[in-house]
Formats: C-alpha cells, structure tokens, sequence
C-alpha cells in the first residue's frame, strides 16, 4: 500500500494535501471513481437478483409497498447527511490530528441528533398521509438502517479526502451482498414485507464495521462534544438544507404516484423507477469522485479549478448520454428481470426516466462543483426551485397521460437544474460562459433519439429493440464531436500505460 493511503499518514502529515494538489490528481479520483462505479454494477446486479425475486414473491400490490418503505428510508437517509460528510471533507483539510479526531466526533453526534428527528417526523409522515399499516411498520424498522448508516458515512470521510474510492466501494458492495443474502431467504421461506425491510439493518451494520476496520487507529476513538456538534451544525445549515432539499425532490415522484392511482399501477410504475433509482447514483459517484479535488483547487489553484470543471461537465454529460442510452436500450430486459414479466407501462416510465437520468450527470457535475465553492446558498435556491415544480408536473402529468409519463416531472426539473447550477458555476468563476450549452443540447438529443427507437421499434424483435439506442448513441456522439480530450486522452492513457507491461516492459 502507497504511504498516502496508510492511516497513520494522515494525522499531522501533509500527505493527503499532496495527493489532492498533485498533476494527477483529477485522473487519480476519476480512475477511483470509475472503479467505484464498476463495484456499484457488481452491487445492483445483485441487487437486481433480490429485487426480482421479491418482486415475484410480493405482486404488484406488496412491491409498491416495498418500494415506498425504500423511497421513505432512502429520503430519509438523505435528508440526514445534511451535507456533514462534505462539509467534514473542507474542515478536514485544515485541522491537525486532534482536531480531526474532534471533527469526526462532532460529525457522528451531529448525524445521530438530525437522524432522529428526520426519522419522527419521516414517521409522522407516513400516518398523516394515510399509508397503510405495513408502510408505517416497515418505515419504523428501516430506520434503524438508517442510523447505523448515517455512523458509516461519517467515517468514510477519511477515506474519501485520501481518494480511496476503490475501499468505500468495497464496502458498498459487502453491504449488498449482506442484505441480498438475508433477504433471498426469507422470500423462499415467504416472509412478506416487513422482514424483507428488516434485513437493511445487518446489512447497514456490517458496511459500519467494515468502514471503521478501515479507518481504525486514533480515528475510532473520537473526541466529541454536544456544543461541537450543534457547531458543525450551524456550518452547514446552508449545505444540509440543499443536500436535503434535492433528495426530497429526486424521490417525490415515488411519494406522489400511490396517492393518485391504484396500488397495482404504483407496482408497475415502482419497477421501471427501481431500475433509474439504482443507477442515479452513478452521475453523483462520477462526479463526486473529483469533489476533494474541485475543494482544494477552489481554496488554492483557480485557474486549475476553472479548467478541471470544464472537463467533468463534458466529460460527464458525455457518459450520461451514453449510459441512459443503454439502460433504454435495455429496458424490456430490466422490466422482465425485476417485474417478472413484460409490462408496457413499466418499460414506457423506465424510458422517460432515462431522460432525466441523462440530465442528472449535467447537473450533478455543476452541483458539486458549486458546493467545492461552498455556494450552499446556490445550491439550496436551485433545488428550492426544483422541488415544488417537480411536485406540480409529475401530478399533471399522472392525472393528464398516465401513470407511465409520471418521469417527465424529473425531466424538467432535472434540465432546469441544469442550467441554473452551470449558469451559477460561470459566475462563480467569473466567466461569461464555458460553451456548455451547445454540448449539453447535443448529448440531449442524442438521448431522445435513442427514446424515439426504442419507442418506434416496440413492435420489432427484442435484440433491435435492445442494440439500436446504445449503438446509434455511439455514432452520433462521435459524429458530434461530443467526446471531450481529457475523457479521450484518459482511456487511451491508461491503454497505453498497460500495453508496455503486457509484452514484458518492451
């Protein structure tokens, strides 16, 4: 193991500072990130197994359930960041040992303090909207996934500021197989919802051992105060309601859908929104990857900054439009997996989801960019913004065209987001414009293009169905010069670095 990565460099050393200041620094995190991304396919490919299953054992009335327990928990799990794990990564920077052994005590008591009031009023929630009895339950006991993962995240902060993506992903993927091997179980032995929502727990307790065998030493044994935590608190007010205030917006799609249609139409809709849920976290990972980067070279080299923003938002909004193109491609076959069964109005949401997913790699890149600069405020009026928009046309869109164009409410958003947060970036930088928005209309096409195919080829066999989106997404974004030099230069790099040691050092 490199001397940067051991934990005892990190306490009083400037190794971390060198890692993040150093010319391959960006390369480094997004190398880190990808991995990362590949350990978060092994992850839903698991994932993928267990929810197919239960969504066999439970129908379409139990899954819709299920699925609701999930946006509940994951909204929950959200909101109760309150940005600290981002916030820790700045504050991190600038203290030595004992304040870093302070901070991460501050951090988890402050996590515990918000998780809990989070999770009362998520509770309360969930009785005032007039769920039934199994949501109330099964949200009462994933919960406690909850808290034992909100102490998980804090720990990570270490590790994220020493890019050590590859261990959290790791983790992340232990986490799965945990809950995948608990919950296959219990379908087999045909355990209804609630203990399926129960098994989060083991496996949200086995990803924090994980975690802290990983971060160990003086790092374990935090100093930490009440009046320290309500500190950090106060820090991130800013950050914590705008972090909070973009899951509440990404999940309510799922939370408006079972109040206006049927629960067998919520089931249906829950299958395509599973598979987009699954994969949103692909464009923050990615992008998130280079935030101890952007955060260092916002505090030390605006000129680097400038440039390295540049290119994560070609470069990301680049994959985005070729990853949602393959996930539409594939959408008849991520129905089938996790339904059961071919569904029209699954595969339709699934596809018009896509769209937004696309979006979202704009905006996520824009975003953590502005939070590097610590423009919470920024951050917060965006998504502010996003939220009651969201609210409005996913209902107009339900109630006017169908359960299955309920998506079009994230895609709006999502674009509007998108504009905004790199209109919010220029000024920050104090540029007129970095020549976004010709790319970012480019790659957009070439995503409702692939909808299009797929949509007119609904009556040809499956493998066209399957091919046409993601190979007519290839041509066109080289045929647009939509693929950006550093994105090039990084996969061809790390091709040639690995071609000397394979024809033994040549």
């Amino acid at each position: 193991m490199p001397a940067h990565e051991t934990p005892a460099s990190l306490p009083g050393t400037p190794a971390t500072e060198h890692a993040l200041a150093a010319p391959n620094a960006g390369a480094r995190a997004a190398s880190g990130g990808l991995v990362r991304i590949v350990l978060q396919g092994v992850s839903l490919l698991l994932a993928l197994v267990s929810t197919a299953v239960i969504t066999r054992h439970l129908g379409a009335t139990g899954f819709g359930q299920y699925a609701t327990i999930l946006a509940l928990t994951t909204l929950i799990s959200g909101v109760t960041d309150f940005g600290l794990a981002n916030v820790g990564v700045g504050e991190w920077l600038v203290r030595d040992a004992p304040g870093r052994r302070t901070l991460l005590g501050d951090l988890l008591t402050a996590r515990v303090l918000v998780v809990a009031v989070a999770s009362i009023s998520a509770l309360t929630y969930t009785v005032v909207a007039g769920y039934d009895g199994t949501v109330v339950t099964g949200t009462a006991i994933a919960v406690s996934a909850v808290a034992v993962n909100a102490c998980s995240s804090v720990l990570t902060v270490p590790l994220m500021v020493q890019l050590r993506w590859v261990a959290i992903g790791l983790v992340e993927v232990a986490v799965t197989i945990t809950q995948v091997a608990i919950q296959v179980p219990l379908v087999l032995g045909g355990s209804g919802v609630l203990p399926l929502a129960a098994a989060l727990v083991p496996a949200a307790i086995t990803g924090a051992v994980l975690t802290a065998l990983l971060v160990r030493g003086d790092l374990l044994r935090p100093s930490a105060s009440v009046r320290g935590a309500f500190t950090i608190l106060r820090q991130s007010v800013a950050f914590g309601a705008a972090s909070a205030t973009s899951v509440v917006y990404l999940r309510t799609t799922m939370l408006i859908v079972p109040l206006a249609v049927s629960a067998e139409a919520t089931g249906h809709f829950a299958v395509g929104f599973r598979a987009v849920e699954s994969l949103t976290i692909v464009p923050l990972l990615l992008t998130g990857a280079l935030f101890p980067v952007l955060t260092h070279a916002a505090a030390h080299d605006r000129e680097r900054l400038t440039g390295g923003f540049d290119a994560l938002w070609r470069s990301s909004a680049t994959v985005g439009a070729f990853v949602a193109s393959c996930v539409i491609g594939l959408a008849p076959l991520a129905v089938l997996a996790i339904g059961g069964s071919s569904n029209a109005v699954s595969e339709r949401a699934l596809v018009v989801l896509c769209v937004g997913l696309a979006t979202l790699f704009m905006s996520a890149a824009s975003m953590w960019m502005l939070l590097a600069e610590r423009a919470y405020r920024d951050v917060l009026r965006i998504n502010a913004v996003a939220l009651p928009l969201n609210i409005a046309l996913t209902t107009v869109a339900v109630l006017w065209l169908g359960v299955e164009w309920a998506g079009l409410g994230l895609v709006g958003c999502e674009v509007l987001i998108a504009t905004a947060a790199n209109r919010a970036v220029c000024r920050r930088l104090e540029v007129r414009s970095l020549g976004h928005g010709g790319h970012g209309l480019r790659v957009l096409v070439v995503v409702l293009l692939g909808a299009t195919a797929f949509f007119g080829l609904q009556d040809a066999p499956l493998v066209p169905r399957v091919l046409a989106p993601p190979l007519g997404a290839a041509f066109l974004l080289v045929a647009l010069r939509t693929i950006p030099d550093p994105l090039r230069d990084m996969v061809v790099g790390r091709f040639r670095e690995r071609r000397p040691r394979t024809r033994g050092g040549s």
